[in-house]
């Protein structure tokens, strides 16, 4: 049995664009975003979540989470990001009596180098694992 023929007037879904980023903006204007990366050690994936400045000049991004288990998949690192970015959001747009704390109090600096190779190959992972496979007949 074959499946039927998609007809031409039929919509085509396009593929969900898969976002290894998210902006925010600091209380003192500076723009930033939370990368999700990779980093093949041993031919697996490593994620790792950082935190940087978008102006070129920047030398250091810093460390949010690094998930090593094996079992750590890239939505998990996603969810990570989205939790931070919103955390620095609230913390940066708080005002009147109630602050909340600075999701990175102790922030650990990694080159930003490192942090744009290990993101072009979390990038070409994901898009990558958007793609079909094809099966053997």
């Amino acid at each position: 049995m074959t499946a039927p023929k998609p007809s031409s007037t039929a919509p085509v879904e396009e593929p969900e664009q898969l976002v290894v980023e998210y902006p925010y903006t600091t209380s003192a204007g500076e723009q930033r975003k939370v990368l999700v990366a990779a980093d093949a050690i041993e031919n697996t994936f490593a994620w790792s979540v950082y935190d940087v400045p978008t102006r070129r000049s920047a030398k250091f991004g810093w460390l949010v989470e690094r998930l090593d288990a094996h079992d750590d998949k890239l939505d998990a690192a996603i969810g990570v990001a989205r939790a931070y970015q919103e955390g620095q959001i609230a913390f940066h747009t708080a005002g009147g009596d109630f602050c909340p704390p600075d999701p990175m109090p102790k922030p650990t600096e990694v080159p930003i180098g490192q942090i744009r190779k290990d993101a072009a190959l979390a990038k070409r992972f994901a898009a990558t694992a958007a793609q079909p496979t094809a099966v053997a007949a």
